[in-house]
């Protein structure tokens, strides 16, 4: 799998994402989603996961708004996902701070509970997904930053639409 970095809002952004993870997804893949909804910059994660149930995916998908992986119970989420889920790829899908706010950016890779916020936790995922809410400068405050609603849910759609995509092999 070649590695993507696409605007959100950049036109068939969708597309070229789900065509990058095409040939990964299988049946044999789960999509873990790390975040929380206590944190408007860090709920790309739930909010992805319960978009992805609500659109029917037919793959496994952990994180959701009603049941969230976060830096509370990911260490054991993460070893529960591991035994039951023993032999499948791992896609995990966080938001992160960084230098192309707006951007989001898959590659092959693990993700790193907490990095963005200088926590050390469980690492996950065979390919991650990150979407880039927030400058590097705001790790320190990142529960207070004012980020909107509709930047978060844009940005976790576009991620939606990708997987789904990909999931159907570019249908």
């Amino acid at each position: 799998m070649k590695g993507v970095c696409v605007n959100y809002y950049e036109e068939g952004a969708y597309k070229i994402l789900g065509e990058a993870l095409k040939d990964f997804i299988d049946d044999k893949t789960i999509i873990v989603n790390i975040g929380t909804d206590g944190v408007l910059g860090d709920c790309i994660g739930p909010l992805l996961g319960s978009m992805l149930v609500g659109m029917g995916l037919q793959i496994p998908v952990i994180g959701t708004l009603n049941d969230p992986i976060h830096a509370g119970n990911c260490t054991f989420k993460i070893l529960e996902i591991k035994k039951k889920f023993a032999g499948y790829k791992v896609v995990a899908v966080d938001s992160c701070l960084g230098k192309n706010v707006g951007y989001i950016k898959m590659e092959k890779g693990s993700i790193k509970v907490g990095a963005g916020i200088s926590k050390k936790y469980a690492e996950v995922g065979d390919v991650f997904i990150k979407a880039i809410v927030a400058g590097e400068e705001s790790a320190k405050k990142f529960a207070q930053l004012k980020i909107r609603l509709r930047y978060i849910y844009n940005m976790s759609l576009v991620i939606a639409e990708a997987i789904l995509y990909a999931s159907k092999k570019g249908v």
